[in-house]
């Protein structure tokens, strides 16, 4: 929708209590399979990703409103969940059987026919770019910041094994007792 309707019964703010309620954001009218129509107001996130997407599971909808991600049924105007972090991007597989969420330039997310919502570990410092997907595999780059490169990445969606990227938890996997904090 252009903006938010003159008449009829306000939009509903997402999420609640939050200032979508007093200024417009992302503004969304939904058809319930009655045949009536609510209108969604949606608060804005951190990043340039804004997009109304079918979930997978053919029942809910994905609503990006400058990032800030939700998952909302049409016919009920009072439930919604949250996609964690920031969205910057949305990549379909193939077959449209899974939905593939760039998570904050972090990691990646994969959303799927059954309704659910799987997560990466982290793999990138700062950044993921030039995703693409051939329904078993998802590939891209991972922005390194300490030398200013990026890093090719994979992950298999059915197990979510990333190999590549940035990031690694094992960088800092090295115990030390508390008055050796002064050795490398």
């Amino acid at each position: 929708m252009p903006g938010l309707p003159p008449y009829g019964p306000p939009a509903k703010a997402f999420p609640p209590g939050s200032s979508a309620v007093f200024s417009e954001g992302l503004v969304v009218r939904f058809f319930r399979a009655n045949g009536t129509d609510w209108t969604g107001n949606f608060g804005g996130g951190f990043t340039r990703c804004t997009d109304v997407q079918m979930h997978p599971d053919g029942c809910r909808v994905i609503v990006v409103s400058c990032g800030a991600g939700y998952l909302i049924d049409p016919d009920d105007d009072t439930t919604s969940e949250r996609l964690p972090s920031s969205v910057e991007t949305l990549i379909w597989t193939p077959d449209r059987e899974r939905l593939i969420v760039n998570d904050q330039g972090l990691r990646l997310a994969v959303l799927s026919a059954d309704g659910s919502s799987r997560y990466t570990r982290r793999f990138s410092w700062d950044g993921i770019a030039d995703i693409s997907t051939d329904g078993i595999r998802a590939w891209g780059i991972a922005f390194e910041p300490f030398q200013e490169t990026w890093q090719p990445f994979t992950v298999v969606l059915d197990t979510l094994e990333v190999e590549g990227g940035t990031y690694s938890e094992s960088m800092f996997d090295r115990p030390r007792r508390w008055w050796q904090f002064w050795k490398p």
